[in-house]
């Protein structure tokens, strides 16, 4: 677990000083439950995506010690989620070691200790473990090309599950709302993406009229 916090510091320090700010706080306030860093949704992410993957065949479906270790070693600091994604499933490959036959994810805490030593064993979860990691930079690189809420949603309903996209896709147009009437949402005009860093504001609508002639 120190390991991990260790892999995640300065992402969480800066989670952990944009809460305080946001609740008017003191850092030394806010406490660690609250931070959620890019590396720990990351994980949640491949993990969500492992299960319903191997849901039918629960068997050989990787341990998460390997996997929470592995997007850990592959994380360089990435602030932002979907960009840690990407790459932490692009590198992981790469922390997997081959040593006269044998493979090895050595627990960075314990070398001694191989997260790894199943794959030798049976060599079908080895196979089952790399078959899923190039469905998951497949899935989530076939994403990054769509554009429109429904598409991107159509694509990730069947990997990650009905009931967790739509919540996210509710929350994501909460805050869209919130932050147009607050005059914080813009739109890139290069991409046409909206957020809150673009270079074009939004104005909040009156399709109903002002409040005064409603």
């Amino acid at each position: 677990a120190n390991w991990f916090q260790k892999r995640m510091i300065k992402q969480f320090l800066a989670q952990q000083r944009k809460i305080a700010a946001a609740t008017n706080a003191s850092v030394d306030d806010v406490p660690k439950w609250k931070v959620r860093t890019p590396l720990q949704r990351v994980v949640q992410i491949l993990k969500r995506h492992r299960d319903l993957y191997f849901i039918n065949n629960p068997s050989v479906k990787p341990v998460s010690i390997t996997l929470t270790t592995l997007a850990a070693l592959s994380y360089e600091s990435e602030p932002e989620i979907y960009t840690a994604l990407l790459n932490v499933v692009d590198a992981m490959p790469s922390h997997i070691q081959k040593r006269d036959g044998r493979y090895l994810v050595l627990n960075p805490v314990q070398p001694k200790e191989n997260f790894a030593d199943k794959w030798n064993e049976y060599p079908d979860r080895k196979e089952a473990f790399f078959g899923w990691l190039r469905k998951a930079k497949e899935d989530f690189a076939t994403t990054l090309s769509l554009t429109g809420i429904h598409k991107i949603s159509a694509k990730l309903r069947p990997v990650l599950g009905e009931e967790i996209v739509e919540r996210a896709i509710e929350k994501q147009a909460k805050s869209y709302e919130a932050q147009r009437k607050a005059g914080r949402l813009s739109i890139t005009t290069s991409s046409g993406a909206i957020g809150t860093s673009g270079n074009v504001p939004l104005k909040d609508h009156t399709f109903y009229g002002s409040p005064a002639e409603e």
